[in-house]
């Protein structure tokens, strides 16, 4: 996986995850926001939003217990798509699949318009869990994890560097 001040390791990824399935807190240090996302919006796609830059977790509110998936000690990040609507709008594409044992990762880059946009310089890599490590796993798309970055500052400068959590 690329290294770079603007990417996580594949550890912090597995610990993201891990703390939903294990109903336990992240790391000290690695902070996040939950999306609660409709059920409408059944494709793997990031939501069509701005994002600021950082790691978000995508929670598909497909029933009535979407939040109990979420740990107590979590809920306070919550946040629905409503409450980002003063964000631009961005449609993405989804890039190919890259697995790492149980994680699959993506690239997601804005689709191209006519007019230039001020999201045109964002990507994100959109990461989910499958159910085993062996070729033809099912991915799991009630929850996933996006890191939003501007390519402009970072897309040049990856490195063999871990990431760096705030302390």
């Amino acid at each position: 996986m690329p290294r770079g001040p603007h990417c996580i390791s594949d550890d912090d990824v597995l610990a993201i995850f891990l703390c939903f399935r294990h109903n336990k807190r992240p790391p000290r240090g690695l902070q996040f926001s939950i999306i609660m996302i409709p059920f409408i919006t059944t494709n793997l796609s990031p939501p069509p939003i701005e994002l600021l830059d950082g790691l978000y977790v995508l929670i598909r509110s497909d029933s009535k217990n979407s939040k109990s998936i979420v740990p107590r000690s979590l809920r306070d990040r919550i946040t629905s798509l409503e409450q980002h609507d003063d964000l631009a709008h961005v449609s993405w594409q989804v890039g190919g699949r890259r697995k790492n044992g149980r994680m699959v990762r993506r690239l997601c880059t804005p689709r191209k318009t006519g007019c230039a946009s001020s999201h045109s310089d964002k990507r994100c890599y959109l990461w989910t869990m499958t159910d085993t490590e062996k070729r033809g796993a099912q991915e799991d798309f009630q929850i996933r994890l996006i890191q939003v970055f501007s390519s402009s500052n970072s897309q040049s400068s990856f490195t063999a560097n871990s990431s760096k959590r705030t302390k």
